[in-house]
């Protein structure tokens, strides 16, 4: 009969110490014992040398990304305003002299003031960087959006106005649509036809520079444990709503593969509800004490978007982009389902 590769507690309790009052007795049974307890050290130990060379493997390929990442953008100024046709560029708002996302030429005024009431100075921006834009509001396959190479920077009091020349994109903005916008370099002389093939942006996903953001560094949890749940449940906060990616064009379907996961919303009631930034690490564990304790999936984060209430999805809605980069192994292979339940944690850029 094959045995599991662990102490088996028949044969610990067989190993008996011998005394003056406890002489040796039944000497082959606790030799076959150690023989035993020998053997499943050994394959514990093998075991445990390949779990630790999968960790460097993943440790060696993380810090890969990173700094890919870090050689292809510096990120000079990055938030959210509201599109609004009037030329009167208000606070919270910015204004294009063509609406349509896709004209070759354009320009785009932006008031130094965002929606939330950061205020952007834009420090450092050049002739030749490259302006970002892609509607807040709708999922990421189906959003309006553009990238722009930046040809001239007027200035302005309290506001920038850009010329752009086009570079991808698609739709048209329409008054009071919410957007992000960000502007940044490409280092190292980097083609933007090679980013396209790399990180997705004609296919409208967001990246975002590693260290060069402007935004506050955060730990949070979400605050309780959270379970897989249908549409019927948009409102419960004890819900959450993984998304996998799927095919050559990364749609999203609720559900899915676990370790397929590019996208999760949690509803009213979590801690997370307009704190999670654009850049950093989501974490699931079983375990509710630390982000280390059981952990079951990790997510590297590269978008997220907040909404205060939608007529079908529910209040206070918080949905995070990213790419699973690690799961358990109990979690490969399989779909979700409501026994799921998971404590979830987020270290990174706050807003």
């Amino acid at each position: 009969m094959d045995r599991q590769s662990r102490f088996d507690q028949a044969d610990i309790d067989a190993l008996i110490e011998p005394t003056g009052n406890h002489p040796m007795t039944d000497h082959a049974k606790q030799h076959a014992a150690l023989t035993r307890i020998q053997r499943d050290n050994v394959n514990n130990f093998a075991e445990i040398n390949a779990l630790e060379n999968k960790v460097t493997e993943n440790t060696d390929k993380i810090n890969e990304l990173q700094i890919e990442l870090e050689a292809v953008q510096e990120t000079k100024d990055a938030g959210e305003w509201e599109y609004k046709q009037d030329q009167r560029v208000m606070p919270g708002f910015f204004v294009l002299g063509n609406p349509n996302l896709t004209a070759s030429t354009n320009t785009i005024t932006i008031n130094e003031t965002d929606k939330n009431g950061k205020s952007h100075q834009f420090a450092g921006l050049q002739v030749g960087d490259y302006l970002e834009l892609y509607q807040e509001a709708k999922e990421r396959d189906e959003g309006d959006y553009g990238l722009y190479v930046i040809k001239e920077d007027k200035g302005g009091t309290g506001m920038r106005e850009l010329s752009l020349d086009f570079y991808s994109g698609k739709g048209v903005a329409e008054e009071g649509e919410p957007f992000f916008i960000k502007v940044f370099h490409a280092n190292n002389d980097l083609d933007l036809a090679e980013l396209d093939a790399r990180y997705a942006l004609k296919g409208h996903t967001h990246s975002v520079g590693s260290h060069s953001h402007n935004y506050e560094q955060i730990a949070i949890s979400h605050g309780q444990k959270a379970y897989y749940g249908s549409n019927i449940n948009w409102n419960n906060a004890m819900y959450m709503f993984p998304f996998e990616r799927r095919g050559s064009s990364g749609s999203l379907y609720q559900g899915g593969l676990i370790e397929n996961m590019g996208k999760i919303q949690f509803k009213n009631g979590t801690n997370f509800y307009a704190k999670i930034g654009k850049s950093g690490t989501l974490i699931g564990t079983t375990g509710e004490s630390s982000a280390n304790h059981g952990t079951f999936i990790v997510m590297n984060v590269w978008e997220s978007t907040y909404q205060s209430s939608h007529s079908q999805q529910g209040t206070k809605i918080q949905t995070i982009y990213g790419t699973t980069i690690w799961v358990q192994d109990s979690a490969k292979g399989r779909n979700w389902d409501q026994t799921d339940g998971l404590y979830w944690w987020y270290r990174g850029a706050g807003r």
